[in-house]
């Protein structure tokens, strides 16, 4: 067995208890996109359910692609897409989670868009950077390890 086989079944194994419910998703989605259209989604309750339905569907397309297409996961743009999706979708369920809490809790008026809005850019910008961070840490990681094979070729080219 060679290495791409290696890689390839690695993946597949990765990716495969996820396969079903990302097709699902994938099926599912348009038709709430078309339903939430069909209904206008002015209500910031809609609206946040719109944005969690699209973080969703991008990461689920973005899981199959990983399954139909193993080698599309070593470019910089799929590994990027990848962990922003996910992450998005993780932080955005909180946010709701948060943003229900605070309007059922809260003894003022709320001006629930204003907070909607605030809340939408904090989970983007925070999304953003730790996907960077993420990014940044594996490049370096990659870096150490080229720079300890690299010295490591040196000393034993110097042994001889």
């Amino acid at each position: 067995m060679d290495d791409t086989s290696d890689l390839e079944s690695l993946i597949q194994l990765g990716t495969l208890p996820l396969l079903l419910p990302s097709f699902l998703t994938v099926l599912t989605c348009p038709l709430l996109f078309y339903k939430y259209a069909q209904k206008g989604w002015k209500k910031t309750g809609f609206s946040m359910i719109f944005i969690l339905i699209l973080s969703d569907f991008l990461y689920s397309l973005i899981v199959l692609a990983t399954y139909f297409f193993p080698y599309a996961n070593l470019s910089r743009i799929y590994r990027f897409s990848f962990y922003f999706c996910a992450s998005f979708s993780i932080y955005w369920a909180s946010a709701i989670a948060f943003l229900v809490y605070k309007t059922l809790t809260s003894k003022d008026h709320i001006n629930a868009n204003k907070l909607f809005l605030k809340t939408l850019l904090i989970v983007f910008a925070v999304t953003l950077a730790c996907v960077d961070l993420y990014l940044l840490l594996i490049h370096l990681n990659s870096l150490i390890i080229l720079e300890c094979i690299i010295g490591s070729s040196k000393s034993k080219s110097q042994v001889y």
